[in-house]
């Protein structure tokens, strides 16, 4: 049986030998599950890191951060936040569990779940960290097999849209011949956050793509305006355990953005900042 990728390439190209020409054809769109699975099934196990430039338009102003940036799929996320002169004024480390950040200058060390709470009171982002992660790395969220997928084609786009009791939950948008997702949406679904991202642009780094510039547009929790840019993007040889975790320097002040995280206890103090 010819593999999922090759099925749909056919579909639109006519599985051409490279230098030839095929008229543009349209027939049923390959099975959804086959095509994420062999697109997307075995995402990298490395860690990258690199920089980015974020601009957001949130409710209460706009901000501009310049990071750097360390990820892991599918919920490992480092942030070093970085201002014009200096040392990073904001360290920020997640895994798949917990939260924590620590401002220096105040010496205040935080922590809370990596999900969209803790994100939008350090940075006006509210996404949890495996969303960041995947966005970054230009791949989708890890796959939730309680979805039903429908494949349609969208202009030159293959389509596949996850659908949860007769209700759209997320949808893909994969250019085939440059083997890319270009856009993601979320639909929401439960206490996740719905938006709508646009991948542009490709940087090499580790022998895969990543997406030059991140458009991302918010609709709840919050409405925002997004945009990331990446650049030296380079893969990690070697990932240090402690990496993305933070360790809670001395005489430092320790706060929980909104309740502790299952199984820690400390002092339930929700912060604003």
């Amino acid at each position: 049986m010819l593999p999922a990728l090759c099925l749909a390439l056919m579909w639109i190209s006519g599985c051409a030998a490279p230098g030839k020409t095929v008229p543009l054809s349209r027939g049923a769109p390959p099975p959804p599950e086959s095509v994420l699975s062999e697109w997307f099934g075995n995402p990298p196990e490395e860690g990258f890191r690199g920089t980015a430039r974020i601009s957001l338009e949130t409710p209460d102003g706009k901000y501009f951060r310049t990071t750097a940036f360390a990820v892991r799929y599918p919920g490992s996320l480092r942030i070093e936040a970085l201002p014009l002169f200096g040392t990073p004024d904001l360290l920020l480390a997640a895994d798949g569990r917990l939260l924590k950040a620590y401002f220096p200058e105040e010496r205040l060390f935080l922590m809370g779940a990596p999900d969209a709470t803790s994100l939008y009171t350090l940075f006006r982002l509210p996404l949890d960290v495996p969303d960041v992660v995947s966005l970054i790395m230009g791949i989708p969220p890890r796959r939730d097999d309680s979805l039903q997928y429908e494949a349609s084609w969208e202009g030159a786009l293959y389509r596949a849209d996850g659908f949860l009791n007769g209700e759209r939950i997320r949808s893909f948008w994969l250019d085939v011949e440059r083997r890319r997702l270009v856009r993601y949406e979320s639909r929401g679904a439960g206490s996740r956050s719905s938006f709508t991202a646009v991948f542009e642009g490709a940087l090499p780094a580790g022998g895969r793509d990543f997406p030059e510039r991140i458009s991302i547009r918010m609709e709840s929790p919050v409405p925002v305006i997004s945009t990331i840019r990446l650049s030296g993007l380079d893969r990690m040889e070697t990932v240090s355990p402690d990496l993305f975790d933070l360790a809670v320097p001395p005489e430092t002040e320790i706060r929980w953005i909104g309740p502790p995280a299952e199984g820690r206890t400390g002092p339930e103090t929700s912060l604003n900042r």
